[in-house]
Parts: structure tokens; C-alpha cells; sequence
């Protein structure tokens, strides 16, 4: 049996190029023992992914990862998420409606600028209804070379098509995952500031509205915030989690880096346990 997981990745689903099968065979590929499939807004890849799992024998665990409207890059991963949940089902549709409304304002900017896209075929994709859709369409139609060109020209700050979305906040997001018996977890911290101490006044800050974890093992953490970030759990029963945070091959995180070890699983289940929570 393999010694690692790999509890963040993402399929075409929401932002990542594979599908779920797909995902799980590379996962078996690379040796993994353990992976959560965490898209961004979206379970309609985690019956996939678990049946791919038990033809690989891999252990899926049901994921989510919420971006969040709190100042920085905040997201909130959720761990063992009810995939029938009527509730979260419910919260997801409306968040596709927010999305639609968003991208049909964004492509109407675009069209000023002379860079005309099918919206129709952008919102009716029935994986991802947000930037990575209407860039890929970009670059299809070869307006832009590529997703950086885009980002920088278009949709930065200030930028040509640039429009605020708001996303949710951390606390309904925080809410919303332990309301269906998940385990919400604060994902890549070194992505919300390069300050520790500012880091840990948010983690301290996002504690008090029911944070569960921290994803201590990232690939733009360091051994050293690393080791802190696990110290920091221990010391304040939250859990820890880890992941490469990978979309495909066309970013530079591959799966399974950093390393995460299977202990990590083992007493994720037995922080689970001791909440009491089973789906």
C-alpha cells in the first residue's frame, strides 16, 4: 500500500483538464493511496471519481473547494461532503445563477472590445460556467495566445473586462459544509498573504466562525511555515490536510507534490470520528 495522499485536485468538473476517471488513473499511476476530488462550486465529478477509486483501489474522499468574497485569496476546501445533500445542491444552483449573471456581463464588455464569444455555448457547459470557460473560448478563437495574456489584459483589477463577482463568504462558506456533516478546511494559507503573522490573525479569525482544518502541506509552503502550520494545529485541535492542488498538465503542480503521508488520512479519520460525523 502506498505511504501518500493527495486531498486537493481538481477535474474538468471545474477548472482541471481531466475527468474524473482520468484523475484517479493518474492517481493510481503516481501510487497514490488516498485523493480528494475538490472542484471548485461543483460535486458533479465525485460519483465519477469514486467509482474510478474502487476499480483503482484508491480511497476517494468526497470533496469541495469554495473560493471566498473575504479580502486576500481566500478558499475553503470541505472533506467527506454528502454528495446527495438537497441542501448543498440547492446553495450550488444558486451560485450558478450568480455565475451565469457574471458571465453574460463580462462577455458583453468583451464584445466592446471587439472579442465576440458564443455566450450560449459558454453557459450552457455543464462543468465550469465562469473565467476558465470564456478564456479557453478566447484562445479557441484566438483572440489571445494564452490564459496569462487574458488574465492580464482583460480581467486583472482594472483591467479591459474586468467586473467584481462576488463570491461567498468564508463563513457561509464554513457553515454551509459543516451543516452537511463535512469538515471545512482553510486551503493554501501562503496564497493569502506572505505575512505569518497576518496569516495566522485570519486562521485565528476564521476559528471563530467553525474552521476545522488547515492544508499544512501545499507546494507553496515551506518546510519551515509547514512545520508551524502543524504545530498550530496540534496546539488548537484543528486538523490537518494537504494536497498539490493540481488542475492538469498544463500547470506546474503535478499530483502528489508536496509529499503528504498517509498518517495525515489516519488522523484526519480520527478527527472525524471524534466529531461524531458519519455520512
Amino acid at each position: 500500500m502506498s505511504n501518500y495522499i493527495d486531498l486537493h485536485t481538481h477535474s474538468i468538473f471545474s477548472d482541471g483538464t481531466m475527468t474524473p476517471f482520468e484523475l484517479v488513473k493518474y492517481a493510481h499511476e503516481k501510487g497514490l493511496a488516498v485523493l480528494s476530488l475538490t472542484d471548485h462550486d461543483s460535486m458533479g465529478g465525485v460519483t465519477e471519481a469514486i467509482d474510478a477509486g474502487a476499480q483503482f483501489n484508491i480511497t476517494v474522499i468526497p470533496g469541495i473547494e469554495f473560493n471566498t468574497n473575504h479580502n486576500g485569496d481566500i478558499h475553503i476546501l470541505g472533506y467527506f461532503i454528502d454528495v446527495n445533500s438537497a441542501s448543498l445542491k440547492a446553495y450550488l444552483d444558486s451560485t450558478k445563477d450568480k455565475q451565469i449573471h457574471w458571465v453574460i456581463k463580462t462577455l458583453n464588455k468583451l464584445k466592446k472590445q471587439k472579442i465576440d464569444l458564443d455566450i450560449e455555448k459558454i453557459i450552457n457547459n455543464k462543468n465550469k460556467v465562469n473565467i476558465s470557460s470564456i478564456i479557453s473560448e478566447m484562445i479557441r478563437n484566438q483572440y489571445v495566445e494564452d490564459a496569462k495574456e487574458a488574465q492580464e489584459k482583460y480581467f486583472d483589477k482594472g483591467k479591459l473586462a474586468y467586473i467584481e463577482y462576488l463570491d461567498h463568504s468564508s463563513e457561509q462558506c464554513i457553515q454551509i459544509i459543516r451543516k452537511i456533516g463535512g469538515i471545512p478546511v482553510l486551503a493554501h494559507p501562503m496564497k493569502i498573504s506572505n505575512n505569518a503573522d497576518e496569516i495566522f490573525k485570519i486562521i485565528k479569525m476564521l476559528m471563530k466562525t467553525g474552521l476545522q482544518g488547515i492544508e499544512c502541506y501545499h507546494p507553496e509552503n515551506s518546510p519551515e511555515f509547514t512545520n508551524a502550520l502543524v504545530l498550530f494545529c496540534g496546539n488548537n485541535d484543528l486538523c490537518v490536510t494537504g494536497g498539490s492542488d493540481f488542475h492538469g498538465f498544463d500547470k506546474p503542480m503535478d499530483l502528489a507534490h508536496p509529499k503528504v503521508p498517509i498518517k495525515v488520512f489516519e488522523d484526519l479519520l480520527r478527527f472525524r470520528k471524534d466529531l461524531n460525523i458519519s455520512n
